[in-house]
């Protein structure tokens, strides 16, 4: 995507980017914003590509937030009893009711994902979790806040529209303070699950996550 739209000799930049042990889109695309220096500074990047990235068209940072990087990490769940050695084994190593309770613990990251984020300002209306034969769908109220989209929330851009409540929910450690509910174990869980993406749909005042069995 950078070469089409940056155009030049990328390669050395390409080649600093792979060799990280870790990428976040959304810094990078931040570094690009502030400039030539920021992303030498970040990411050590050769001056020549760092200023013709820092000179690229607003659009092109966006496109950077909304794309998905391949999984590089297998989800793994602790099995252990507590007080126990830790255990960890990836979701096809689970017996049948090991497997049971990791899509519960799906769940539960959904369902609190709804709590979180639905908009409270909408009366007359609940969050809802319907089971069917080819799927489920956990719908919350309200439109994504703050110019999020489900292509965003996938990279793991987040925007908070009920801080207490997401503060009781961290305190209570049903939810990380990072954000990252969606990609690091919503997506990655489904893919070890049964090798399928959950799907996100923004449907008017109505945010759909739909989980295929």
């Amino acid at each position: 995507m950078l070469r089409e739209s940056v155009g030049g000799n990328l390669a050395a930049l390409v080649e600093r980017l792979k060799s990280r042990d870790s990428l976040s889109l959304l810094d990078f695309a931040k570094r690009c914003r502030e400039g030539k220096d920021a992303l030498i500074s970040a990411y050590s990047l050769p001056p020549a590509a760092a200023e013709r990235l820092a000179q690229a068209a607003p659009d092109v940072f966006m496109k950077l937030e909304e794309l998905e990087l391949p999984a590089t990490t297998t989800v793994q769940l602790n099995t252990s009893s507590e007080g126990e050695p830790e255990t960890w084994q990836t979701i096809e190593a689970l017996s049948t009711g090991q497997k049971a309770t990791a899509v519960l613990l799906l769940l539960l990251e959904a369902v609190v994902n709804a709590l979180v984020h639905r908009d409270y300002l909408l009366s007359s209306t609940d969050i809802e979790l319907t089971i069917f034969d080819d799927r489920m769908e956990i719908v919350s109220p309200g439109r994504l806040p703050n110019g999020i989209t489900p292509a965003r929330m996938l990279t793991g851009c987040r925007a908070t529209r009920n801080q207490l409540i997401k503060d009781v929910m961290r305190d209570y450690r049903y939810l990380e303070n990072s954000g990252m509910g969606i990609p690091r174990k919503i997506v990655k869980s489904m893919r070890e699950h049964n090798g399928t993406e959950p799907v996100l749909i923004e449907d008017g005042e109505r945010f759909n996550l739909r989980l295929l069995r």
